[in-house]
């Protein structure tokens, strides 16, 4: 049997029979043979979360109402309703998550206020490696009840969650456990933006640099092709179209429809050259020199592009140097020849004049 299975890897043969020995009979037995087990797969999946973990539900903290100057003494009527307030709400938590766990299949747990349209699928991953390949399980992943989050004494912590995640595969073996926890922030009202602001920071930040990515790609598309310019800013300005009684469009469906246009330029990576990169009478040995240097950034990347043109300044820097090094200090030696004038010389300057 391959690496990652049990067995005698035979499938069973109907004329031999097991005695009372626990041997088999009834022929040519092969070795090895058990009873036509097979070859079963003993590896256990693999279950990877996506998304986030924790998954933080936030949530508006109960309190009375509040104004801006300190009254100096306590309200004992208010204290006592918030309280009352307080373990009512507190009460409906668990009940609200699993709520939102199976109304939406598990979804909930992976979505962010960044990436709010998820599927069950896009909160965790589960593969197989067997003999035959990997095997994806994801769609058999099950989702279970959340239980309360326990210290290392044994004591649930408030407002906080577990919930598992299991899978098995077709020959029964299962995968370990993996748990997703679920935390309940309540939140004063007055701190309630600065700390949802902080949540959607790393998410942000992700889509931010996305959208960088995608905006220098396509800039670099409009300077390889700056002839590429054709009617779709031309033929979209509705202050020259001529909306004059004759025409059945107005100046605001005109509009509309130059604002589908052109996002269907963007949609398509088609482009309009900008007014900065249209050329009026340069060089074509600058275009030359920024498509070849827009190619090696995309080749090798940016920083990469930077580091390879500083070293090709310096080790020109370097030659420069060396040759005036060499002709200033080293002029002298084996292979430099000097010329001395000798009488010989006058002699033959004479022979010539004659």
């Amino acid at each position: 049997c391959p690496e990652g299975t049990e067995g005698d890897g035979f499938v069973p043969i109907s004329r031999l029979s097991p005695d009372k020995g626990g041997l088999f009979v009834g022929g040519m037995v092969p070795n090895g043979y058990r009873g036509g087990t097979g070859c079963r797969d003993t590896r256990k999946p693999v279950i990877d979360l996506l998304g986030p973990n924790p998954k933080r539900f936030r949530v508006a903290k109960v309190g009375g109402v509040k104004g801006v100057l300190k009254t100096g003494s306590k309200n004992e009527e208010m204290t006592a309703r918030v309280e009352a307030l307080v373990e009512e709400q507190r009460s409906a938590y668990e009940s609200d998550i699993m709520f939102m766990i199976k109304a939406t299949s598990g979804a909930e747990l992976c979505a962010t206020a960044t990436k709010p349209h998820v599927r069950p699928n896009d909160c965790v991953h589960a593969k197989d490696h067997t003999y035959k390949g990997t095997v994806n399980l994801t769609s058999r992943v099950t989702l279970g009840d959340p239980i309360p989050k326990e210290d290392s004494n044994g004591v649930p912590i408030p407002l906080q969650w577990r919930i598992p995640y299991n899978v098995m595969d077709d020959a029964g073996n299962e995968a370990m456990t993996v748990w997703r926890d679920l935390i309940v922030e309540e939140v004063d009202i007055d701190d309630f933006d600065p700390k949802v602001g902080r949540g959607m920071m790393p998410s942000r930040k992700e889509e931010v640099d996305e959208a960088v990515d995608a905006a220098l790609a396509n800039e670099r598309t409009k300077q390889r092709n700056p002839n590429s310019q054709g009617d779709c800013l031309d033929s979209c300005n509705c202050d020259r179209q001529k909306l004059g009684s004759g025409h059945t469009m107005s100046l605001e469906e005109c509009n509309a429809m130059c604002e589908r246009k052109r996002m269907d330029v963007a949609r398509d990576k088609t482009t309009c050259t900008p007014s900065y990169l249209e050329r009026e009478g340069g060089s074509s040995n600058h275009q030359i020199i920024q498509e070849m240097l827009a190619f090696m950034e995309e080749l090798v990347g940016p920083s990469a592009m930077m580091l390879l043109l500083l070293g090709c300044t310096l080790a020109t820097m370097l030659y420069i140097l060396r040759r005036i090094f060499v002709a200033l200090f080293l002029s002298t030696g084996p292979n430099v020849q000097t010329y001395y004038h000798t009488r010989e010389d006058d002699e033959r300057l004479k022979i010539m004049m004659q």
